[in-house]
């Protein structure tokens, strides 16, 4: 068992290992169980508070890492089911859900539904193993949180995909903006909270990918918050989103700690950004990683946190953060202002992506997979 402390010079470098002696480097120990190593699946127990969500993101690049953050209760619901393999689960193989909000044309939903939904349901909706597929589509129907609950209670998906707003604020009521950060927002601009799904649904082993802003948490202070001006309208949500704290948003600790709880969530830590899914010179979208994920992976019976790592979301980061660096010197002797300014949002293009991409974070077990039907 590998410990962080708080306090010390080095805490985010490294993990103390007291069974073996020393302090192994997060970034660069091999991996294994050896004295020198630092295993391929880490499951880390405790809240940001705790243990920061920088040491989730830099773990993450380099392992497969999850988080449980629950109370007594829940840890040990959660834990009754992983070692019983989720036994007597009525979640349904066959019957994947997507759910998509659309706000306007204009809206980013628009280009979740697209780059991330849209996609998923497609590969769903080709595989004659799901042959339950549902899109709640908002482009032709109001993806509303009634429309979720119905689906959600019928179908009992083992496989959920969500494309929405995450609620952030109201500003100035941090109490309600605890409750509700992260929350789905629906086509109406109504934040579906735990307690309303789960007095109809029982999440019951099943894994859940929900793209929308603090759909996983928050932090504080933001880790983009020297990128934008606090005035601007991002940097003001960014602000908003921070004053909550670091914390693990209420949607996946209640799904997690349920009495038949969830077996994973995937979703951010803070606002995410459009420039996770598209690439702005090109327009080309750049959510590949979700649809191997969630179907190539999850659907293979691959554990999620190997799925997640096989799908590439977080391998651009490193390259993405050295263009960064690359930038900026093209920047500092550029002569020409058109070609600076361009050079300039490409270097902000940069970490913000790069962040982003790392910010996107698994809680629950990341050994857990989703069984496969039997064929015999």
């Amino acid at each position: 068992m590998l410990r962080y402390i708080h306090d010390e010079k080095f805490s985010k470098w490294v993990l103390r290992d007291y069974a073996n002696g020393g302090d192994r480097p997060i970034d660069t120990s091999p991996p294994g169980t050896g004295p020198d190593g630092i295993p391929a699946y880490l499951l880390i127990i405790g809240s940001p508070q705790e243990i920061p969500w920088d040491v989730q993101f830099q773990l993450g690049l380099v392992r497969r890492v999850g988080r449980l953050d629950l109370t007594d209760d829940g840890l040990d619901n959660y834990v009754h089911a992983l070692m019983t393999g989720w036994k007597d689960s009525e979640g349904r193989y066959e019957n994947p859900l997507v759910w998509s909000v659309v706000h306007s044309a204009d809206d980013i939903t628009a280009l979740m539904r697209d780059a991330v939904g849209a996609p998923l349901y497609e590969a769903f909706s080709a595989d004659a193993d799901l042959a339950g597929a549902a899109f709640v589509d908002g482009r032709t129907v109001p993806a509303t949180a009634k429309a979720l609950r119905e689906h959600l209670a019928r179908l009992k998906p083992l496989i959920i995909v969500t494309t929405s707003h995450g609620q952030i604020g109201p500003p100035g009521n941090p109490d309600l903006m605890r409750r509700q950060l992260g929350a789905i927002v629906d086509a109406e601009f109504t934040p579906e909270g735990p307690e309303e799904l789960l007095s109809v649904w029982k999440p019951d082993g099943a894994i859940w990918l929900a793209q929308a802003c603090c759909s996983a948490g928050s932090q504080s202070p933001s880790m983009f918050r020297d990128l934008f001006e606090p005035t601007s309208a991002v940097g003001s949500v960014l602000e908003s989103a921070a004053s909550v704290g670091p914390v693990v948003s209420p949607l996946p600790r209640a799904l997690l700690g349920a009495a038949r709880p969830l077996r994973a969530f995937i979703g951010h830590v803070e606002p995410t950004f459009d420039w996770t899914m598209t690439f702005p010179p090109t327009r080309q979208q750049l959510t590949h990683w979700a649809r191997e994920t969630m179907y190539s992976g999850a659907y293979g019976g691959i554990p999620i946190g190997l799925a997640l790592e096989s799908a590439g979301l977080y391998e651009p980061v490193g390259p993405l953060l050295l263009r960064q660096a690359t930038a900026l010197k093209d920047y500092a002797s550029e002569t020409d202002e058109l070609r600076a300014k361009r050079t300039l949002d490409l270097a902000l293009y940069g970490k913000v992506t790069a962040f982003d991409r790392a910010a996107t974070v698994l809680l629950g077990d990341p050994t857990v997979s989703i069984p496969l039907p039997n064929r015999s």
